[in-house]
């Protein structure tokens, strides 16, 4: 799918890029990717004025559901936005 990326192709894309954890901030104060930032799925959208076009964004979630939704929402925008596939249960596993 194209709004879909691994864990291992994130880790490696070198480029200055946004890591944004949107799941429950409960879940997020628990553990989540080193130094992602935390925006649930439910608030994604009033927060798109904080988002820049000029990097690349990476959203870990559950299981990759509703991070798949906010980029079919952001990439006809303009965003070059991505779901991990698998959510953050894929980083847990590669770490």
């Amino acid at each position: 799918m194209l709004y879909t990326k691994t864990i291992e192709e994130m880790i490696e894309d070198s480029r200055d890029k946004l890591v944004i954890d949107v799941r429950e901030e409960k879940d997020f104060n628990k553990s989540s990717y080193p130094g992602a930032l935390n925006i649930s799925w439910e608030t994604f959208s009033d927060h798109e004025n904080e988002l820049s076009k000029e990097k690349p964004i990476y959203l870990l979630c559950y299981s990759g559901k509703h991070s798949v939704e906010i980029c079919e929402e952001f990439t006809p925008k303009g965003y070059e936005i991505y779901s991990i596939e698998g959510g953050i249960y894929s980083y847990y596993r590669y770490t």
